[in-house]
């Protein structure tokens, strides 16, 4: 009798830590959905809205992962409804559209870390796969769409105008104070449709990096963070392999086409041929920017900072100096920094 009330008391503790275990991870996924509705929702951060979710497929899987998914649209079209009286449900779609874009890519990453896929070849082939997908949509869009993007772009810049121009208080100020500057921002508030013709021209350059952009640094941060799902997952690669990424030497003869199309743009076809050309540049310079990423990571591990000091000094360099990161991934193609780092630490071994 002893025996058998000893082993239903176990059974009832076993059942008891499982319930416990089973309500606790349901506590961290509701989380990591929490926080990417939360990333989905601040725009600076809404490239790494795959992050939780990459890390909802590892740790909980990809089954789980989808009612994650399906419940957190269901939360972003209800906010889209409070979020704005006249919400349409073409807003509303809109916004779980751009989640669920976002899930796709959290997908396709998780895929290469479970499928042991190198982070380079990953990154490049979910990069095209997304960048493809987005611009079928796009394409879709604009074709079934009744109003030109254009249009569409222009009516919404006049309102966001219109509305600072009641609302915000800098640029109020700024337009009763008069002088050069006033004069310019008016210049630039009466121009919608010129803003808006501009920023239709730049839409497969803006597609293509944000989105690798994105998943760049949506799989940076996962494999940054590796002892939260190695134990679960045996995966060959490192961050390290992510930033080795280097541009091959061919492509170099693209960058001096597409130059070419730009400084000669009189010659060889004019506006449209500059426009090519300035589009392919930025599509091509987020590959070299990545290339300098990891030289300038690199360089930093050589002079040994580290730490906090490091991290605020990559973001101040990314955001004020990015062009400089480009033009290094891009001059690193002939001479390969990372020589002179090995080189010269050698030599001081040496001295020493």
């Amino acid at each position: 009798m002893e025996n058998q009330e000893c082993s239903q008391d176990s059974r009832t503790n076993v059942k008891e830590l499982r319930s416990s275990a089973s309500s606790f991870s349901f506590g961290k996924l509701a989380f990591l959905g929490v926080l990417s509705i939360a990333l989905y929702k601040f725009l600076p951060l809404a490239m790494l809205t795959p992050v939780p979710l990459i890390f909802g497929i590892l740790l909980f899987g990809r089954s789980k992962t989808v009612l994650l998914t399906i419940a957190c649209s269901v939360a972003l079209w209800f906010l889209a409804k409070l979020g704005a009286a006249e919400a349409t449900a073409q807003l509303s779609m809109a916004s779980v559209v751009g989640y669920l874009l976002f899930y796709i890519n959290a997908v396709l990453i998780g895929e290469v870390i479970l499928r042991k896929v190198h982070p380079v070849k990953g990154l490049l082939t979910t990069g095209m796969i997304v960048v493809a997908l987005s611009s079928v949509l796009l394409g879709v869009y604009i074709t079934t769409s009744e109003t030109p993007i254009v249009k569409q772009i222009e009516n919404s810049l006049i309102q966001t105008f219109e509305i600072a121009k009641k609302e915000n208080p800098g640029v109020k100020e700024a337009l009763e104070g008069g002088g050069t500057k006033a004069l310019q921002l008016q210049d630039m508030l009466n121009k919608p449709d010129e803003i808006a013709k501009g920023i239709v021209e730049w839409i497969p350059a803006g597609i293509f990096i944000s989105v690798f952009l994105g998943l760049y640094l949506s799989l940076m941060i996962v494999l940054r963070n590796g002892i939260l799902w190695k134990s679960e997952h045996t995966y060959p690669y490192s961050m390290k392999n992510l930033l080795k990424f280097e541009v091959p030497y061919p492509i170099i003869y693209v960058v001096i086409f597409s130059l070419a199309l730009l400084l000669g743009k009189e010659y060889l076809g004019g506006e449209t041929a500059a426009l090519i050309g300035s589009n392919v540049l930025y599509c091509l310079g987020i590959f070299y920017f990545f290339q300098g990423f990891g030289v300038l990571i690199d360089f930093l591990k050589w002079v040994n900072i580290v730490g906090f000091f490091r991290s605020m000094l990559v973001v101040i360099t990314l955001w004020s100096a990015w062009r400089i990161v480009v033009l290094v991934g891009l001059f690193d193609t002939w001479v390969n920094f990372r020589k002179f780092f090995k080189k010269n630490k050698n030599n001081e071994g040496d001295i020493q």
